[in-house]
């Protein structure tokens, strides 16, 4: 008596799971950040005596008019918020100061 020559079948779960899996790739769509140039964030103590205050400085780069194309240097707005990730869960507004100004030629 010898073994059978019939092949495993493959459980219907796992075509499932292939099929929805298949599903899901092809409604994806490709994500164009464009707006965003480069950042940089860094902090320092805010006195050589006080080492559990600190100030933030953050340096970013948009493409001209992602959020309101009126914006003007000397202006300022708030990005939101920065969350420390303590255990008091504490966060501080994020406001900016627009310093500078470049268009480009591909700007929109």
């Amino acid at each position: 008596m010898g073994a059978s020559s019939e092949g495993a079948e493959t459980p219907s779960y796992i075509l499932l799971l292939f099929g929805v899996l298949a599903l899901l790739l092809s409604l994806t769509a490709p994500v164009n950040g464009s707006h965003f140039r480069y950042g940089s964030i860094s902090w320092k103590p805010r006195s050589p005596t006080l080492y559990n205050t600190i100030d933030f400085t953050a340096s970013v780069t948009w493409r001209t008019c992602v959020y309101n194309c009126t914006e003007t240097i000397g202006n300022i707005r708030n990005f939101g918020q920065m969350c420390y990730g303590d255990s008091a869960n504490t966060c501080a507004n994020m406001n900016v100061l627009i310093t500078s100004e470049f268009k480009s030629t591909t700007d929109q």
